[in-house]
């Protein structure tokens, strides 16, 4: 933590006092937003966690709270019925394409995970997005790393957050199996502005392919994708730390 040159002309006691004040209102500042993350990496940590999940959860902290699921499904795959009732215990959402955190999603969140990466590679605090906002338009890459470092998936011209991104897949995956009648909910895609070229690309991703000769969508099953989402540059290990942090001390 970096003072004011100004605060060195307080007595030692006094700047004591006040990096302990500053101290003690980032750890609270931290877990009121970032506080499942915070447990997820202690669990992460834990000796007594089993080792897949704990390479799971170490995975998923290094990048903030979300991950794309093709990232840890060799150890995802290992998880039990017990394991993977924890992750839920944790908070953690496993989603047809991506394992997230739902805390993390949210303004406050996004800002804090945000300045303790900037903090960690000594770099400035980028522009964030709106805080309303949950579907953009894909930017330039660096842009389009930010973006996905915050939680959105890049569905080709837009990126959506990936708790809508899922809340769409499911409804999907739903009525494939008979619970609604279009596989698309069309009044969620028109609501959040999404283009038909990123309901496409959303759909192939989550394994349909358009109809030859009809209107509709037909279960083909998931491919690995040739290009990868985007992510966040590359795991900083930001995050580690807060497996330590508690907003007591």
């Amino acid at each position: 933590m970096l003072l004011d040159q100004r605060l060195d002309r307080l007595s030692e006691a006094s700047r004591l006092a006040v990096v302990e004040r500053l101290g003690s209102w980032v750890r609270l500042q931290v877990e009121r937003s970032l506080g499942t993350l915070r447990r997820a990496g202690a669990a992460a940590q834990n000796p007594s966690t089993p080792p897949g999940l704990r390479s799971v959860l170490a995975m998923l902290v290094d990048e903030g709270g979300i991950i794309a699921r093709s990232e840890v499904a060799a150890p995802l795959a290992t998880l039990d019925r017990e394991q993977r009732r924890e992750l839920n215990k944790l908070g953690v959402r496993v989603g047809a394409l991506d394992l997230f955190l739902p805390e993390v999603l949210k303004p406050e969140a996004m800002r804090w995970r945000t300045a303790l990466r900037s903090a960690r590679v000594n770099g400035a605090m980028p522009d964030l997005p709106p805080k309303a906002a949950v579907a953009l338009s894909t930017p330039p890459d660096g842009e389009r790393a930010l973006l996905a470092g915050l939680g959105f998936r890049q569905l080709g011209p837009q990126m959506l957050r990936v708790d809508l991104v899922e809340r769409l897949a499911r409804h999907a995956h739903e009525a494939r199996s008979g619970k609604h009648g279009k596989v698309v909910d069309e009044a969620l895609a028109i609501s959040l502005g999404l283009s038909p070229q990123a309901i496409t690309r959303l759909m192939k991703d989550i394994g349909f392919r358009p109809a030859a000769n009809e209107a509709g969508w037909i279960w083909r099953g998931r491919k690995p994708d040739r290009e990868e989402r985007q992510g966040p540059g590359g795991r900083s290990h930001a995050f580690a730390a807060l497996a330590g942090l508690r907003p007591d001390g």
